[in-house]
Formats: C-alpha cells, sequence, structure tokens
C-alpha cells in the first residue's frame, strides 16, 4: 500500500555546507566502514618517482563528502554564465497540485508529466527562438510536488510564458518570470540547485539539473 509522505521541514543555517563537509571527513568519510563507496577504491599516482596511493572519490550529490564539493562546483559555474550575461533571466514552472497529500505514485507521475511538459517546451522555444539556452534546476516543495527553476537567455514576458507553459502541460500556466535584477550573482539559482541535489526529498530518479548543449561548464 502506498502511504502519504510526510512533509518535513528544512532547516539550515550559516557554514552548515562546510560543517558537513569536514564532520564526514572524520566520521564517516572514505569508507571506513567497508562499504562500496567513496574512498573504497584507491588511486595510483606517480609524482617526482614516488608512489602515492589516494583514496577515490564517488562523486555523487548524495555523498557526504563528494556532494558538497559538487555543489561548490556548481556554484561556480552559474556564478560564471550570470556573469558573463550568458543568461539573463529567471523563470519558475510549476503544475498544479491535483491531491492535497501527494503519494509516492502521484510524486512520480508528477515529476514524469513535468519532465515531458519541459520537453515540449523546450522544442517548441527553440522553433522561436533558436538562440534558446538554459540550466534548469528541479525542486521540490514540503509536500514532495515537483516544480522547476530556470535561468535562460531569452527575455519572455510573464503572459508568453504562460501561454507557452499551459500549451505544453495542456493543464498547468503557473509561472513567474523575475527581472534580471534577480539573478545578478550566480549564487540565486545555485542555492536551489545545490539544495536539491543534496537532498533526500529529492527522489533518485529525479535529475537534479540539466542544461542545453550550447552552455559550456567546466568539468566537474
Amino acid at each position: 500500500t502506498t502511504r502519504s509522505i510526510a512533509a518535513q521541514p528544512r532547516t539550515h543555517h550559516k557554514g552548515e555546507k562546510r560543517e558537513r563537509y569536514l564532520n564526514a571527513a572524520g566520521e564517516n568519510g572514505w569508507g571506513q566502514d567497508g562499504s562500496a563507496g567513496c574512498g573504497s577504491m584507491s588511486l595510483l599516482r606517480e609524482q617526482d618517482g614516488q608512489i602515492m596511493v589516494l583514496p577515490a572519490s564517488c562523486g555523487c550529490w548524495r555523498c557526504a563528502l563528494c556532494g558538497p564539493r559538487r555543489a561548490a562546483w556548481l556554484t561556480a559555474q552559474i556564478a560564471r554564465l550570470v556573469e558573463a550575461q550568458e543568461v539573463e533571466r529567471f523563470w519558475t514552472f510549476s503544475l498544479i497540485r491535483s491531491v492535497e497529500n501527494p503519494t509516492r505514485d502521484d510524486v512520480k507521475k508528477a515529476n514524469v508529466h513535468l519532465a515531458a511538459s519541459f520537453n515540449r517546451f523546450r522544442l517548441a522555444a527553440r522553433r522561436e527562438y533558436p538562440a534558446f539556452q538554459y540550466v534548469w534546476s528541479r525542486e521540490h516543495t514540503e509536500a514532495h510536488w515537483p516544480h522547476l527553476h530556470l535561468i535562460t537567455n531569452l527575455p519572455l514576458s510573464r503572459s508568453k510564458l504562460s501561454e507557452m507553459w499551459f500549451h505544453a502541460t495542456g493543464d498547468s500556466w503557473i509561472v513567474d518570470a523575475k527581472p534580471r535584477e534577480i539573478i545578478r550573482s550566480g549564487s540565486y539559482l545555485a542555492k536551489y540547485v545545490c539544495d536539491e541535489a543534496i537532498s533526500e526529498i529529492r527522489p533518485k530518479y529525479a535529475r537534479a539539473f540539466s542544461k542545453s548543449r550550447a552552455i559550456r561548464m567546466d568539468p566537474f
């Protein structure tokens, strides 16, 4: 039987990510329990005639060690894109929540609908605006209902955006188009991406973020 998902309030404090990283390194880092994952394998590196044995990082978002490092990397990449004015607008795409207390199955269906809707929107936008570029992040509310945040280069009005989103979803018109002043620094979207990427609220099947092919990022 599928049970309703209880809403879990989020609590954050300044320096939380750094604190979690340092605690993880000292308490449960580098596969000390013998399980597969971060540090359970080793790399050999030769430098100045000496062989060094280094623990291999897993690179996973939810890893207590790699997650904060990936978050710092992505924050820097998004900040660079914003500062270079490759993306200058901030959008939010939401879905109508059809049930008051969504179950895991409801959330999964909503995530599938959200992804398919954005793909339809993306194709329509690309036909009308060939230069369309974006980075999106997925966020779940405390009730676990998903929506997308985007930074993009298209200066569409809220009414035009709502019209296109309704055609893409078939039932939802809820959008938010923020002025460019909102994202003077990349940390605005990066906050959503990084909190969601390492959060236990996000289902493992749901990608935390994606981008258009024209957007270039340095490798992690």
